[in-house]
């Protein structure tokens, strides 16, 4: 048993030997090039995921929108605000916040707001009901009526399925 235990060790130790040590710089060749063609050096696979701050972020930037934005949503080019206290949401261009269109929420109290790929939906708590937004122009597509009670300020922030409350009801 003493003598395993003492192969073991040893075929550890040699492979031990034989790995690089995580963390270490591995030894590079500074003249080898892709293929040895004259390409570009290699790139260390050890630096792929360097953490760098983008230095835009160090100033604080504030864009207008309508009375107490609280939800948020993003379209993959624009940033859509459901405004809580006029009843209205705000696109704004995602790359320099500037004001595409403020449109009626459909209701009253918006509260959340999300993006389905196509349209932005926004959920009106005070009127119960969701509203379907084109995304592309802000068009009102259509309004759902979705329950009848108001849910607590607490637990507010999301659409709480209502989406799928309307796919269920037969809204499109």
């Amino acid at each position: 048993m003493k003598r395993s235990i003492v192969g073991i060790l040893s075929v550890l130790a040699a492979l031990v030997a034989l790995c690089p040590v995580p963390g270490m710089p591995q030894e590079s060749n500074s003249t080898s090039t892709a293929s040895n063609s004259g390409g570009p050096p290699l790139a260390n696979p050890l630096k792929l995921a360097l953490l760098r701050w983008y230095k835009a972020n160090t100033v604080f930037t504030m864009f207008p929108v309508g009375k107490e934005p609280i939800g948020i949503a993003f379209d993959g080019a624009n940033v859509w605000t459901a405004n809580w206290n006029d009843g209205t949401v705000t696109k704004l261009q995602a790359n320099d916040g500037t004001v595409l269109g403020t449109f009626s929420s459909g209701g009253a109290e918006p509260y959340g707001v999300t993006f389905d790929g196509a349209n932005i939906w926004v959920s009106n708590l005070a009127s119960n009901n969701v509203t379907k937004l084109r995304a592309s122009d802000g068009k009102l597509v259509g309004t759902f009526t979705v329950g009848c009670r108001r849910l607590p300020p607490h637990s507010m922030g999301r659409m709480y399925g209502w989406s799928t409350a309307v796919a269920v009801a037969g809204g499109t």
